[in-house]
């Protein structure tokens, strides 16, 4: 799909991961889900491997959105093994998982992947492999510390990454919505009953002959561009700015310059996402440390959290409706929360599908990971007090290993 590609030792085994049969039988698990009847929710308890096959008969071609957190070969995390002694190793682990997770994205899909420095590079030329270089969508870089780490050796490492990709042409991103600072610019001075609006410059910092016309006040002085500079529209269309009521000369009615009034009616549907994510856009590790703390009364039962609000800004970006969203390194599965409190924000009626392995935690409450994931999605979903109509339960699904595994 791309005319360059990474090789590396244990490639073709890789690759041939991928096209190997299914080695697990799905076995219903009632009594660990919630509301099992009437949702459409998935938790898949198992190798994320084997899930991905056994998605592809009932899902293939489905899913809106596709995150995943996986390991980052760091050595730091117990999800999965994630220190593989070398980057081959991590990149036959994630090779035929990303060829799986393509085939279950709908045309307009698409796929988002947390990275660090270390394995960002190499998965962004794996990620092009797979889904093709043209189909990359952005990079974008997440502030995941407020604050430096003053004990930091050299410099002090305060983002991470999304690697965002489409699964073809058809992939279109949704506007953002506005914060409460963004539309704490707008205001109605002037009690304009089409309501609060803000005011853009109509200047241009160019001179332009056929730009350097006079316009006149309400208060009858004639007001041109200062030198070197030019109206950024032609008379013409000033004159219809001023018949609608959309040029703003001051509260006296007597300023210098005019200016064009932009109503928030006008900007409703949203902003345009950039590739920078600040903490406040998006949460920080911090951040989601205590969303997991309040969950489980001040408990702590999962280390590597992402923040809630990191995940619904992706979620809202590229999917709506009745979109699916899958996150086949779930964890403590926060993405799960995410589409519920984004559903319950919107409207929306997104369906998750949420797989992870159940690997153990060392803990007598939740000994498994898995134990986690499934514990935070039914406080989150109590802490909602599910609406009418509104779907936050899930069906537990345990893979078990067959006899050819």
């Amino acid at each position: 799909m791309t005319g360059l590609s990474l090789s590396w030792p244990g490639k073709l085994a890789a690759e041939a991961l991928a096209r190997a049969p299914m080695q697990a039988a799905a076995i219903e698990a009632p009594a660990e889900s919630l509301a099992p009847a009437t949702t459409r929710n998935l938790f898949v308890e198992g190798d994320n491997l084997e899930a991905l096959k056994w998605l592809q008969a009932t899902h293939a071609g489905k899913i809106k959105l596709i995150y995943i957190d996986p390991p980052y070969n760091t050595g730091n995390a117990y999800t999965y093994a994630d220190r593989f002694g070398d980057h081959a190793a991590w990149l036959s682990m994630m090779l035929p998982r990303l060829v799986l997770a393509r085939s279950l994205l709908t045309a307009d899909g698409a796929l988002c992947v947390s990275i660090d420095d270390r394995e960002a590079h190499r998965l962004r030329v794996l990620l092009d492999e797979v889904f093709g270089e043209q189909h990359h969508v952005a990079t974008i870089a997440w502030q995941k510390k407020d604050t430096p780490a003053n004990d930091a050796r050299g410099i002090s490492t305060t983002h991470e990454y999304v690697l965002m990709y489409r699964r073809s042409e058809a992939f279109a991103r949704n506007l953002l919505p506005r914060s409460d600072d963004q539309l704490a610019n707008y205001k109605n001075p002037d009690g304009d009953p089409r309501g609060p609006w803000t005011r853009t410059s109509l200047i241009r910092k160019e001179e332009r002959a056929a730009r350097r016309y006079a316009v006149t006040n309400p208060q009858g002085r004639e007001r041109v561009p200062p030198p070197g500079t030019s109206w950024r529209v032609p008379p013409e269309t000033f004159a219809a700015y001023a018949a609608e009521g959309r040029i703003w000369w001051g509260q006296d009615g007597d300023g210098d310059l005019p200016y064009l009034k932009r109503f928030v009616t006008d900007v409703r549907g949203g902003v345009v996402p950039v590739t920078w994510w600040s903490h406040e856009f998006a949460g920080s590790n911090r951040h989601a440390k205590l969303e997991i703390r309040a969950l489980f009364g001040g408990e702590v039962p999962f280390d590597t959290p992402k923040p809630v609000k990191l995940i619904r800004r992706l979620i809202a970006l590229a999917s709506s409706g009745e979109d699916l969203v899958l996150d086949f390194f779930a964890g403590s599965c926060t993405t799960a929360q995410a589409v519920l409190e984004q559903n319950r924000e919107d409207g929306g009626r997104r369906g998750f599908i949420v797989v992870q392995t159940p690997a153990p935690t060392g803990r007598a409450d939740y000994p498994t990971i898995a134990e986690v994931g499934k514990e935070r999605i039914r406080r989150a979903a109590a802490r909602l007090e599910a609406r009418p109509g509104e779907d936050v339960g899930f069906r537990v699904i345990r893979l078990v290993a067959t006899d050819g595994a």
